[in-house]
């Protein structure tokens, strides 16, 4: 059965701490739980002085607490459901059900997602700044610049909170800010993060004039391709020199299962990693395997392993031809070279006779 606890508002007395596990018990004599523990799992919060607005987000969804005068949007890792909360705007205590200490989802005890990967260590992540570079990345898929309202909407905020993420991006001059629209997009600054990826990674940077002596060779378009998760991201591009071409932008992402690149990329990876990453697969990306079995979609990676490349068609447009060849440091793939090309250009034959050797010997002195 849920029990009734009291939230009081936090002081800054001995023993006052943000941090979980310091978090005092409930009081023996009136039941009233501290504040601290209310808000277990928050240790990135900076003190804070009452609650100022509590949102009920997505259906069955975790409380957003609005805290004091940093208003600093939190999740609550327990279910609560609030009784009363106008009161605690001037203060006072606001009275809340609260049942076990029932995880939410994204919260779970287990240190392992259901789809392998580890869970945030609610110690150490910092839900703010994920926030912030959730704003950030809106913008990938939003090329116009945007205003506070649509920000909200799409990155599933409160217009405040997305406003006040906004304004210190703007700040920092990761943001710009049109005069007339009022509307913000990324600022060339974000280009000194580009140029800080680019610094450490000196193996594709030495592989550039071998892409575009590839790109002289083919007039088509070469890329830099590396996995990212279950996508890959091109990290260079030499585009075509002809008017009808496949393009590449840099950044460009695309998933890992069904492109050459991604194929030559995974191609050692073990077999329950691949199966996985197919049961996620969108039924739209999925059908791109058309009616190929689970066993049949599997020896495509086994076979871009045995023969050192991978030829895709129709993943870039319906008169698209892809092919990869993976890039080694040490035995061990870290990219792959890419060539994309169309149909009416080069059919699988062509390109397996005039591209594919020219590419793989890209890829053989790119590698280290």
């Amino acid at each position: 059965m849920p029990r009734r606890v009291d939230v009081v508002p936090p002081t800054r007395g001995p023993g006052y701490s943000a941090r979980p596990e310091f978090a005092p018990a409930p009081n023996a004599a009136t039941g009233s739980l501290p504040w601290t523990a209310i808000l277990a799992g928050l240790a990135h919060l900076p003190v804070v002085e009452g609650v100022a607005r509590v949102d009920r987000g997505a259906a069955g969804g975790p409380l957003h607490y609005t805290c004091g005068e940093f208003m600093e949007a939190a999740v609550l890792p327990v279910d609560v459901e609030l009784r009363t909360s106008a009161r605690s705007i001037a203060g006072s205590r606001t009275l809340v059900e609260t049942s076990q200490t029932r995880p939410l989802p994204g919260h779970a005890v287990s240190s392992t997602a259901e789809d392998g990967r580890a869970e945030p260590d609610a110690r150490l992540f910092i839900g703010s700044m994920e926030k912030g570079m959730r704003v950030l990345e809106l913008f990938n898929e939003h090329p116009a610049p945007l205003s506070i309202g649509e920000i909200a909407a799409n990155t599933h905020m409160g217009r405040s909170a997305a406003q006040r993420y906004v304004y210190t991006l703007h700040r920092l001059g990761y943001l710009n800010k049109d005069a007339e629209s009022k509307k913000y997009f990324p600022s060339l600054k974000l280009l000194g993060l580009v140029r800080g990826i680019h610094r450490h990674h000196s193996q594709r940077d030495l592989a550039y004039p071998l892409l575009q002596r590839l790109a002289r060779e083919t007039l088509e378009t070469v890329s830099w391709v590396e996995l990212d998760g279950e996508e890959v991201v091109v990290l260079q591009n030499i585009p075509s020199a002809h008017i009808t071409a496949i393009n590449l932008p840099v950044g460009s992402r695309f998933p890992a299962l069904t492109s050459s690149s991604g194929q030559v990329l995974l191609s050692d990876a073990p077999e329950q990693r691949l199966s996985s990453m197919l049961d996620a697969l969108a039924p739209d990306v999925r059908a791109r395997f058309g009616t190929r079995s689970r066993a049949d979609v599997l020896a495509i990676f086994r076979k871009a392993a045995e023969q050192g490349h991978s030829f895709t068609e129709k993943n870039f447009g319906e008169d698209g031809v892809s092919v990869s060849v993976p890039v080694t440091d040490s035995g061990r793939i870290v990219a792959a070279i890419n060539v994309s090309t169309v149909h009416t250009r080069f059919d699988l034959t062509k390109a397996r006779q005039l591209i594919l050797p020219k590419l793989e010997q890209a890829a053989r002195e790119a590698s280290i």
